[in-house]
């Protein structure tokens, strides 16, 4: 039954669009070939698992799933991206949380353009519906599998000890300010923040930046965060587990 109707809804499909309309317009589902992110699935992913920040995904005790609906155009650009529609909410667990859904959104519209779908040869409109599991710990990225082994409720926090101050984000902030060297650049202000991972040994590895300045401050960043010492890790029913944590950077004068 399922196969008839899907063979239904897919003959009504192309004589609509056979008929003379502007199919830049319309939002055909099913499609003869759908639209592809470059590379695939897994570029997909990568893309997604790299640039979003798990500092908002997984640090709020949340659970439940975020659905986000968008449209990939005739130009393959991303457009009308929604979270949690409407035939979303009918479903058990799932989650609402702004903060959340704003992270998921600008990951989304940072996208590249996609191969557009097409349909009896022409481009034309897709939606695409994005499910995103919160907490997030299923990684599909393969190059990102390191990230699986991330413990995100931990016992302790990771913690860094290094000098003087009453708690670790005075003892950070102390340590950026006497590593720091103002680039040559000077008309550039604000904050750079950088994620990367606690390992067990306390070492920081996987550094990336989530938020962006200019590029020789960013670079700047990068370069004090690589001269900070072992932190103490994370604990976990009293071993030590890696743990991600969130650096800002402050350039202000």
């Amino acid at each position: 039954m399922r196969i008839v109707f899907f063979i239904l809804t897919l003959i009504i499909s192309l004589e609509l669009f056979s008929q003379e309309v502007d199919s830049t317009q319309l939002i055909i589902d099913p499609v003869e070939l759908q639209a592809e992110f470059p590379g695939g699935m897994d570029s997909l992913w990568c893309f997604f698992e790299s640039t979003i920040s798990y500092n908002i995904l997984n640090s709020r005790n949340l659970k439940g799933k975020i659905f986000t609906k968008l449209v990939i155009d005739t130009s393959g650009k991303v457009a009308q991206i929604e979270t949690n529609p409407e035939f979303a909410l009918r479903f058990k667990g799932t989650l609402k949380d702004s903060v959340i859904e704003n992270e998921i959104k600008r990951v989304i519209k940072s996208m590249p353009q996609w191969i557009p779908a097409t349909q009896m040869g022409k481009k034309v409109k897709m939606e695409y519906i994005f499910p995103i599991k919160i907490p997030y710990t299923d990684f599909k990225c393969a190059r990102l599998s390191s990230y699986s082994t991330l413990c995100w409720e931990t016992d302790t926090l990771a913690d860094f000890n290094l000098g003087k101050g009453k708690n670790k984000e005075e003892r950070i902030n102390n340590f950026i300010i006497s590593k720091l060297q103002w680039p040559s650049q000077d008309d550039c202000y604000g904050r750079v923040i950088v994620q990367c991972i606690v390992e067990c040994d306390g070492k920081l590895s996987d550094l990336k930046i989530i938020r962006k300045l200019c590029p020789d401050f960013d670079n700047e960043a990068l370069r004090v965060i690589k001269l900070m010492p072992n932190w103490t890790p994370a604990i976990k029913n009293g071993r030590p587990v890696r743990s991600m944590v969130v650096i800002p950077i402050k350039f202000v004068l």
